[in-house]
């Protein structure tokens, strides 16, 4: 019967070490999305500077 719960234990442990290491992917990967959405905002940001009136839209970004 120990046998048994050292076995579980051990399972168990395994189980949410595996869980950890996804939680930490899902945030790694969360971080890059949140990364790319500020550089796309910031583009979208500088192509309608460049397009306002009064801007000179042939200046390179």
């Amino acid at each position: 019967m120990n046998n048994s719960n050292n076995i579980e234990q051990l399972a168990l442990e395994a189980y949410r070490q595996k869980l950890d290491d996804i939680q930490a992917i899902a945030i790694e990967e969360a971080m890059k999305e949140r990364k790319l959405q500020q550089v796309l905002l910031k583009r979208v940001e500088q192509l309608n500077t460049r397009t306002h009136p009064g801007s000179d839209w042939r200046r390179p970004l």
